[in-house]
């Protein structure tokens, strides 16, 4: 699910005026998504929710001039990117994410709404899909086709080109797109692969 789906624009202008029902449906979007992000590059899951609920709590705290704030995804996730920098400068000890060594199972997962119109087996083989990818791939690919970022934005937020930002997502597509293949040719499911061609493919 993107943003705008949810109508980010109207929960901004609600949050502005101090709506904290508003705020609740903007944390619940993004507080899974952020915290995976998180816990990408600072590994360690405790951390990595002090570091998302200080982000949201601060846009709670700047309400005021929440409107101001264009592309409100790329912001958060740009503050989350500061707030794991500050965190490795505290401790003194800066890691780093590789794209070639998964090593972790992920956290947080989420779904995109779009995905409630497949059945249940093929959404798992999507799930297992994303999750076999390494985990660094598996982020741009989230960013990109879940988020709805753009590469750019995506570059900016992971500290990489856009060439490799387009280079990560071309290989979890090809990956995403054999699982998908497979059981589409398996249960030769015409109609529900028209709708996955929307939501998976360039």
């Amino acid at each position: 699910m993107k943003a705008d789906n949810f109508n980010i624009e109207n929960i901004k202008i609600k949050i502005s005026k101090s709506d904290e029902v508003a705020f609740k449906v903007l944390f619940n979007y993004y507080y899974p998504r952020l915290l995976n992000y998180a816990f990408v590059i600072v590994k360690n899951h405790e951390s990595a929710e002090d570091i998302v609920l200080e982000v949201l709590h601060s846009v709670w705290e700047r309400r005021s001039k929440i409107r101001e704030i264009d592309n409100f995804t790329n912001y958060l996730y740009v503050c989350t990117r500061n707030k794991t920098l500050d965190f490795h400068k505290r401790n003194s000890k800066l890691m780093s994410v590789s794209f070639d060594e998964p090593h972790y199972k992920e956290y947080i997962t989420h779904r995109n709404p779009e995905n409630q119109l497949l059945n249940k087996e093929l959404f798992e083989t999507i799930d297992k899909a994303i999750l076999s990818l390494p985990e660094k791939t598996r982020l741009v690919y989230r960013l990109v086709k879940e988020d709805g970022l753009k590469y750019q934005e995506v570059a900016d937020i992971l500290g990489v080109s856009v060439k490799t930002v387009n280079n990560q997502l071309l290989r979890a597509m090809k990956i995403v797109r054999q699982s998908v293949t497979i059981y589409l040719n398996k249960d030769k499911i015409s109609p529900i692969f028209k709708i996955l061609k929307s939501i998976l493919f360039f």
